[in-house]
């Protein structure tokens, strides 16, 4: 008779202490591996990227290695290859090199004596001087001429400027309107953060982008060391020029001294509305150098590469241990809920991450890398679990053959007992059909949310928030605080809810979180906790909905009341646990495909906004008087395109938890699709039971005979003569099959070591 290893109601199994330091080992660096690519210098669309990738390779690791090890009963072997890849692999993440990203305002000086205007030309504008450096220069420019000196070639006689004071002079061909010549102040310092200087004795405004682009060679010494060597973009002022009210067509300095240039430092800022003092104006800093340290492809490639392994080797472990528990038990409504997942996988979660956090930010005051903390402590638990796998033992998805009625569980004593629950379900095949046709496809778009939200997020918290690493942990702190009141009472609540109301319940909060998500701004402290709410209810996107995914996904499946003993001829047929291929199928599905297509749409999401951010402007809280006055890449730039992309999924989750919910109670589905089986009549039911008998042998065991279908009676069980007394101690009442035995502990009073997940379909069936 197989062995099927029961559901525990101990709080502390041996593999409760595994799964316990294997989800601490997550809890450390799930909250900050996103986080850290911006830290390494990566931008928005290589974190999407970097996620879809990973989360395809790691696919391949339970489709491999979960056969693998369920065909060979090396769970064992395969858990402890998983971790040791895991423990490497994030280890190697702290020795990827990063690229230090900076960026500093263009030198501007205005050459008086060329009558030119020169500014630095930076890398990052690939030699393209007639766009950037004239971004965002749409309207009226201001010029401030804040400081003015002589520069000559011989510095061994320099020239001093308090002997020839500077004069800047606006020239005019109208004969009515005279020069001006103004006076420049020695030894002024550039004024970079305000927008136009009141105390600069000399601005004017022009149309900056309407200036020409020309190639000047002249004076190259000077310019090289006015710009140290630098490459420089030179601009011809033209008109008009507006200084107090007049207009001017050049500009020019004095008096001159020769062999020698004057050079005036500019503060320039770009207007929205007309000139300077039409009251209704809004300024803006010309375009920034963006300068790079580092190996940006090189860091990319080496990133992707570990974070694969790190992915792969995580999900699979998960997987492992998934299969593991799914096949000791049969109750999935309470599969994570009680107190014993409470502790192994919630508690975890509600600690590791803020304390990670702290130390990650006390790391950033030392100059220390912020991301060491994180994987010191999840090699430390990933140690030991590798350390308890080993030592303990651990259960299988196979099941062993023994001859005996007696059986040996742990050193206890268990008996074959009859069952009282029935079996098979009476729910059609189309009828099953149908529902994994609803679930299947709910599970993947589930998995793209969060795929794409994760992506997002928490680089978003990072960057336009400037939220710490504790705060950050604090978020998934909350998270898994409100779920651990309901994993409690996970039985409770798919009773009370309903298990695709619980699923559908994750688009619901999917909507609220990525709206309220998408309006946060400013820096501050105060505002940073803000993302507290909508951290909270990712409760209800992830672990609440994962309880509801695999109880519904589980239930679809027909099997008897012990959760292996459908599928426990692993050992005699070399079949595969349908229970076991379902959970597989839900974790590639959602926490794989599901993961890579919502990192996947964010990555192309963000490469194309530049070019269709024009036609999402609606989604934005900005009238087309505001758009005007934005410079165009501030409305481009990655933090708009994450603000824009989280409203529309918002409106995105809404409406497919709106299609589902209309496909799920649909009328028209129900009447076409037959729902139970008619292979019995009401009437036939209440005769078959009335003729339902129970069998005694000679040790006074009962069976209770049921009706089984055929594919119930494919895999016999036949009983065995007892070779020390020979006698049969299973009466010869013909073939007894998997379905129609549940083992108890005999030591217990007969106390199930499993209970079955449907007591009540018929009841409930409105509610699954």
């Amino acid at each position: 008779m197989p062995l099927v290893m029961g559901h525990s109601k101990r709080y502390f199994s041996p593999q409760s202490f595994i799964n316990c330091a294997f989800y601490s080992a997550i809890a450390c660096l799930y909250p900050f591996l996103n986080s850290q690519l911006s830290e390494l210098g990566l931008s928005w669309t290589q974190c999407a990227w970097i996620n879809s990738v990973s989360a395809l390779v790691s696919m391949a690791g339970p489709l491999c290695l979960g056969p693998l090890a369920h065909k060979l009963s090396g769970y064992k072997q395969g858990l402890v290859a998983s971790l040791l890849l895991a423990f490497i692999s994030c280890t190697a993440l702290l020795f990827v090199p990063s690229v230090i990203s900076s960026e500093h305002t263009p030198k501007m000086y205005f050459d008086c004596s060329e009558g030119v205007f020169r500014v630095e030309q930076c890398p990052n504008w690939n030699g393209q001087c007639h766009i950037y450096p004239k971004r965002p220069a749409t309207n009226f420019s201001s010029f401030e001429l804040v400081t003015c000196s002589y520069v000559c070639p011989d510095d061994k006689t320099p020239v001093n400027s308090s002997w020839y004071p500077i004069n800047v002079c606006f020239h005019n061909t109208n004969e009515h309107i005279s020069n001006l010549c103004l006076d420049v102040p020695r030894e002024r310092i550039i004024s970079v953060d305000a927008s136009s200087s009141p105390e600069a004795s000399i601005q004017f405004d022009s149309r900056f982008d309407r200036w020409p682009v020309i190639d000047s060679t002249e004076n190259g010494n000077i310019v090289d060391r006015m710009f140290d060597g630098l490459r420089t973009c030179t601009f011809k002022p033209a008109p008009p020029l507006i200084i107090s009210a007049k207009l001017f067509g050049s500009i020019q300095c004095r008096p001159f001294v020769p062999n020698c240039n004057i050079y005036c430092s500019v503060n320039l800022r770009h207007r929205t509305n007309g000139p300077s003092g039409s009251g209704q104006t809004r300024v803006r800093p010309p375009t920034p150098c963006h300068l790079e340290q580092g190996n940006r492809q090189q860091t990319l490639h080496l990133y992707l590469l570990f974070r694969s392994l790190v992915d792969l080797s995580l999900l699979t472990g998960h997987t492992l241990i998934e299969a593991i528990r799914i096949a000791g038990t049969n109750d999935y409504d309470a599969f994570y809920g009680g107190i014993e997942r409470f502790w192994t996988m919630a508690l975890p979660f509600i600690v590791w991450p803020p304390f990670c956090g702290l130390l990650s930010d006390y790391f950033v005051q030392v100059n220390a890398p912020t991301f060491a903390p994180s994987v010191v402590i999840f090699d430390g638990f990933i140690a030991i679990t590798i350390f308890l796998v080993i030592m303990l033992p651990l259960k299988s998805t196979q099941a062993k053959e023994t001859s005996s009625s007696t059986l040996s569980l742990s050193g206890q004593k268990v008996v074959l007992q009859p069952t009282k629950f029935r079996y098979p379900r009476t729910h059609t095949n189309q009828y099953l059909f149908y529902r994994l046709a609803l679930v299947m496809p709910l599970v993947l778009i589930l998995g793209t949310l969060w795929g794409l939200t994760e992506s997002l997020t928490r680089p978003f918290y990072r960057r336009a928030l400037q939220s710490s690493n504790f705060q950050l942990g604090m978020g998934t702190c909350f998270t898994f605080l409100v779920t651990g009141p309901f994993a409690l009472m996970a039985k409770s609540l798919i009773t009370g809810i309903g298990r695709m109301h619980l699923i559908l319940l994750a688009f619901v909060f999917y909507s609220l979180r990525s709206a309220g998500t998408s309006f946060l701004i400013g820096s501050g402290n105060v505002r940073r906790w803000l993302m507290l709410p909508f951290e909270m209810m990712g409760a209800f996107t992830l672990p609440l909905a994962w309880v509801g995914i695999t109880s519904y996904g589980q239930h679809l499946i027909k099997r008897s009341p012990n959760g292996l003993s459908y599928a426990s001829g692993t050992t005699i047929f070399q079949t595969y646990s349908p229970h076991v291929i379902m959970q597989y199928t839900l974790n590639l599905m959602h926490f794989g495909g599901g993961r890579a297509l919502g990192a996947a749409f964010s990555n192309i999401w963000l490469t194309m906004w530049p070019d269709v951010y024009s036609h999402w402007l609606w989604l934005t809280n900005l009238n087309q008087t505001a758009i005007d006055n934005y410079a165009l890449e501030s409305i481009t730039d990655e933090e708009s395109a994450v603000r824009v992309l989280l409203r529309l999924v918002s409106l995105i989750s809404l409406m497919f938890g709106t299609v589902f919910f209309v496909l799920y109670h649909s009328c028209c589905f129900n009447c076409f699709i037959p729902r139970h089986e008619k292979y019995q009549s009401p009437s036939n039911q209440d005769k078959a039971t009335k003729k339902k008998k129970f069998m005694v042998d000679k040790n006074g065991q009962t069976y209770l005979k049921l009706k089984a279908k055929s594919e119930n009676e494919v895999y016999p069980l036949k009983s065995k003569p007892d070779k020390n007394h020979g006698k049969t101690l299973m009466p010869p009442i013909g073939e007894t099959t998997r379905s129609m035995v549940t083992l108890r502990d005999a030591t217990n009073n007969g106390r199930e070591l499993e209970t079955s997940v449907d007591d009540y379909d018929d009841e409930f069936d409105h509610k699954i």
